[in-house]
């Protein structure tokens, strides 16, 4: 891949981790940035991060730029209510894997009786006994 195209995907990367806007309006900032990116790319081929930085700004600029006028309180409130959704639903599908596993030994362990077939024959050798 070439330098310059490396260098555009690096700097698109970073804009895209810092805007911290809804999802349309996310898009939207990123497909006209790749597009200025791209263009710029190609008229310049000795592009490099940092000449990105300079030219466009830094990606905490651009996101900044964006969420001119916008309420940053709430924005980061949807980023806590959506990540401790996430964290609460991972935590839903832990517990509920741990107790199907146990289910499933449980229910594997009484149609092959090892338990009781082990206990029973323990028992019977200490009796004197033959194992049946």
């Amino acid at each position: 891949m070439k330098p310059e195209k490396v260098a555009v995907n690096r700097y698109f990367k970073d804009v895209s981790r810092a805007l911290l806007c809804g999802r349309a309006q996310k898009r939207a900032i990123l497909t006209a940035l790749r597009e200025n990116l791209e263009e710029y790319a190609t008229e310049h081929t000795d592009a490099s991060e940092e000449t990105l930085r300079a030219v466009f700004g830094t990606p905490e600029e651009i996101a900044a730029g964006a969420l001119e006028g916008e309420d940053l309180q709430a924005l980061k409130r949807k980023t806590n209510i959506r990540r401790a959704v996430l964290i609460a639903l991972a935590l839903a599908l832990l517990i509920w894997a741990v107790f199907a596993a146990l289910s499933l030994i449980d229910v594997h362990t009484e149609a092959h009786g090892y338990i009781e077939e082990g206990i029973l024959r323990i028992v019977r050798l200490f009796i004197g006994g033959m194992p049946a």
